[in-house]
Formats: structure tokens, sequence, C-alpha cells
């Protein structure tokens, strides 16, 4: 009972980020992008002083792998496995979308 209270807490943040991740890899073009997030957002959302919010997520071919510990990476995981731009951009690369200690997220890709 305690897990479903507080899992997806993040969902709403990332699905207003969800556009501009999919504005960056629809271009073929790109290969990094560096998109600050604001810390206040992550902090109101959740308090998690003690395991942070920082995460790595490597993407094969669309398929997003789950982090446990982490629900900052999980629900962004349901949001990019709900989307179907996403596993079509996504089809055929190796993506890196990692979240630093500054709120900066890091999206690298590489095309195979």
């Amino acid at each position: 009972m305690m897990e479903k209270k507080s899992s997806h807490k993040y969902v709403e943040l990332w699905q207003q980020v969800l556009p501009e991740i999919l504005e960056f890899l629809e271009d073929e073009e790109n290969e990094e992008l560096e998109l600050p997030l604001k810390e206040e957002i992550f902090v109101a959302v959740g308090n998690r002083v003690n395991s942070g919010y920082t995460f790595r997520l490597d993407i094969f071919n669309g398929v997003v792998p789950t982090k446990d510990g982490s629900a900052v990476a999980r629900d962004l995981k349901a949001v990019l496995d709900d989307n179907t731009k996403f596993k079509e951009y996504a089809a055929g690369k190796y993506i890196v979308i990692r979240l630093d200690k500054k709120f900066v997220m890091h999206i690298l890709i590489h095309y195979n």
C-alpha cells in the first residue's frame, strides 16, 4: 500500500519535459543536449535528500531499462515507454539520458 502512494510522483514533471526530449531526438543531426531543469520542481514533488535525484538511463533501440531505487528515473521510463514517438525516434540508436546533481539533464545519442 505504501508503495502505491508514493509511486509516479514525477510523471507529470517528465510529461512537461517530454516535448523537448522528442524535439531533440527527432532531428537526426543532434548528438548532445544539456537541458537545465529547476531543482525546486523536483524538491516540491518529493524529498529525496538522502538518495538524491541523479540517475543514468542507457537506452538501446528504444528499450528503457528499469532503475530500482530511483523514482525519478522510474517515472521517466514510464513516460518514455508510453510514448510512440519516443520509440520511433529511439529506434536503432543508443541513447544515454542522465540527470546530474545540478539538475541538468544530459542526452547523448550514439547512432548505430
